[in-house]
């Protein structure tokens, strides 16, 4: 990317290149001209202009290119009425009505943060909740009982069975 400098050679160049193509033709000073042939970046964009304007006068001059009054007509009607349904009557000069389309408000900031904490207290509640349930579970399956039996029963059969696997490996 190039470092562009305002007031420097390529924005007089990008000036002159703006007027070329209200005027259709382009004649730089000698002092542009000189940064054009080294600037690649200017010589691109005065080459293409110039492209385009040899190919519009190479056009029949019959060919009229102006567009149509009554097209230009509708599309201006077209724009000015779709401006004043969205931006409601007043924009237009004349009292609102009821028919202007409501324009709708952003939510404030503070709104949606709140809704944000209530969601997740909502699921710390009930993730602790749930484990105080399972808790409560656990107790009431070991109350009466010794934890390190149980255990032992459910691991023994585990003890048992790797070491009937692993038997003759050595």
């Amino acid at each position: 990317m190039r470092p562009y400098v305002i007031g420097g050679a390529c924005d007089r160049v990008r000036r002159w290149v703006d007027a070329a193509m209200i005027e259709g033709e382009l004649s730089l000073p000698a002092a542009l001209a000189a940064h054009v042939v080294r600037c690649p970046h200017c010589s691109a964009e005065v080459r293409e202009v110039e492209t385009l304007l040899q190919r519009l006068r190479s056009l029949p001059a019959s060919l009229d290119l102006s567009p149509v009054p009554a097209a230009v007509d509708r599309v201006l009607q077209a724009t000015a009425a779709s401006l004043t349904a969205s931006h409601g009557a007043a924009f237009a000069g004349e009292p609102a009505t009821a028919a202007a389309s409501p324009k709708r408000r952003r939510e404030p900031q503070w709104r949606w943060v709140l809704r944000q904490v209530a969601a997740v207290a909502a699921v710390i509640l009930i993730a602790a909740g749930g484990l105080t349930l399972v808790s409560f579970g656990i107790h009431g399956a070991v109350k009466g009982s010794e934890p390190g039996r149980i255990v032992e029963r459910w691991i023994s059969p585990l003890r048992d069975w790797t070491q009937a696997l692993f038997e003759n490996v050595r």
